[in-house]
């Protein structure tokens, strides 16, 4: 079992051909996003401070595996009774543990520490390793636990309750005792001389992307498959398993078993047809009352809150974007952005409230998030809760025309504003905004927020403008482009 450590462990759980390429052929994995980046920094964050509430803990830490097993070994047998990254081998595994503690005479805990607000089952896998490793080293454990985030009554500044424990006990029993026959299984796989051929599928991003899939997802084309709404998992798996992805070689028998709206998706996209209920999309513009504001806002939401009165994961709005059109076609623009350490909400909350005046339509693109994070706004400034609950009461979701009476081949499946954009407004792209997408703004954020480097700052702050700008301009252009379809229809 040489070659196993728990995080091949890990990924053979998830994927037998990703264990598999991570020993053989490690070259063939993509490097991680900057999402990925920012969870697994963030995964660090809760981690270490997850140990603050264990006191008198020992932290483990030295150069090298080898190192940290002996460090482990010196501390156990000087009688110490918490420790974290423990570390142990065993037939060739290594395992660190966030938590090993005593809690009697003689039995032991293992406690993982995770960033999730409830425990999940690739936990339980990464327990099962972690206990199967440390009970043959000779540790009697009796109880593993997953630490993870409270996010319902833990309150910033008390982070007392941020944490609460789940015991998971059995469940992570019942894989040690597979473990010697699943561990022998995954061994037997990685002496195979040549990749496996195992098919694509939900397992590939769930429960983590792996960093294979862009390599073994290299014969499926950009509109697949996989655009096909609500497709049946045994049918799906049936064209994984023949590798027939294109919608082009889907057989006219295959497709007379679809549901209608799949059957209509297909038929559109070969047909190379556009659908265009102009009447019930004259109907919803004329909903809206001038002014016009088109507006955005990005937000952060971190696991651990740090301003008062927030919970794990709240929503905090740093920056907003607004377009205005008057009935004379007069467009002008306003914004905030937040660029210190404190709460982000008192003056975006402001400049909010002078931005938007008392009447005009607010147009969004998807509702419900603009409109959670208005609601909170409100709760958290009462003394401006009738102006934010009356923009609440104003919101016009542009994204519902994309959903039900607009459908083009060319956005591929999808309704999101990166997608329509360019289709129908050709000149505006975010392909060449150094900042493209949702979770790219509230990483560099956070990251321009925490940086002292002065040069990183500005360059952040102009990037994230160049682009909340852009979502907000291209709500303008969409807007114009449909007003036009509809005036010459």
């Amino acid at each position: 079992m040489e070659h196993l450590t728990k995080s091949r462990y890990m990924k053979g759980v998830q994927c037998p051909k990703s264990l598999w390429l991570d020993f053989h052929d490690p070259s063939k994995a993509s490097p991680p996003s900057d999402t990925q980046k920012s969870q697994f920094q963030q995964g660090t964050e809760v981690g270490i401070l997850g140990r603050t509430y264990f006191p008198g803990g020992v932290l483990v830490n030295g150069f090298g595996n080898q190192k940290c097993q002996e460090k482990t070994a010196h501390l156990l047998a000087q009688g110490v009774e918490c420790l974290f990254e423990a570390t142990f081998k065993w037939e060739g595994i290594i395992v660190k543990c966030d938590v090993l503690r005593k809690i009697n005479a003689q039995d032991w805990e293992i406690i993982e520490i995770k960033s999730s607000t409830k425990p999940k089952d690739e936990h339980i896998e990464d327990l099962a390793i972690q206990w199967y490793v440390v009970s043959m080293s000779g540790i009697p454990l009796v109880k593993a636990q997953v630490m993870h985030i409270n996010s319902q009554d833990c309150f910033y500044p008390d982070l007392s309750n941020l944490f609460t424990q789940t015991d998971v006990t059995e469940q992570v029993q019942h894989i040690v005792a597979q473990m010697p026959q699943r561990l022998q299984a995954f061994q037997e796989l990685l002496n195979q001389p040549t990749e496996l051929d195992y098919p694509i599928g939900d397992h590939c991003t769930q429960p983590y992307i792996c960093n294979f899939k862009d390599y073994c997802w290299r014969e499926v084309p950009e509109v697949s498959i996989f655009q096909i709404s609500r497709l049946d998992k045994k049918k799906k798996e049936a064209l994984i398993a023949e590798k027939n992805f294109y919608i082009e070689k889907l057989s006219p028998d295959f497709i007379s078993t679809l549901s209608t709206p799949q059957q209509t998706f297909i038929h559109r996209y070969l047909q190379r047809e556009i659908y265009i209920n102009h009447d019930e999309i004259k109907k919803l513009l004329n909903e809206l009352v001038y002014p016009l504001y088109f507006f955005d806002f990005e937000a952060t939401n971190p696991a651990i809150p740090r301003f008062n009165g927030t919970r794990p994961y709240q929503r905090i709005p740093f920056q907003f974007s607004c377009h205005i059109l008057r009935e004379t076609g007069e467009l002008s623009h306003c914004e905030y952005l937040h660029t210190d350490r404190e709460d982000p909400r008192p003056p975006l909350t402001q400049a909010l409230i002078s931005a938007i005046g008392g009447q005009g339509s607010i147009i969004v693109y998807n509702q419900p998030y603009e409109k959670s994070v208005l609601r909170e706004l409100a709760e958290f400034t009462p003394e401006f809760a009738p102006q934010l609950h009356s923009m609440v009461n104003r919101l016009w979701d542009q994204m519902v025309i994309f959903q039900h009476h607009y459908q083009h081949p060319d956005f591929l499946g999808s309704i999101s504003l990166k997608k329509v954009l360019p289709v129908l407004v050709p000149h505006l792209s975010y392909k060449d905004l150094a900042i493209n997408q949702g979770d790219m703004a509230k990483n560099r954020w956070e990251t321009a927020i925490n940086s002292g480097d002065l040069i990183i700052q500005a360059q952040t702050w102009q990037e994230l403008r160049e682009y909340c700008y852009q979502d907000t301009l291209a709500m303008v252009e969409i807007h114009r482009h449909l007003t036009h379809l509809i005036h010459n229809h």
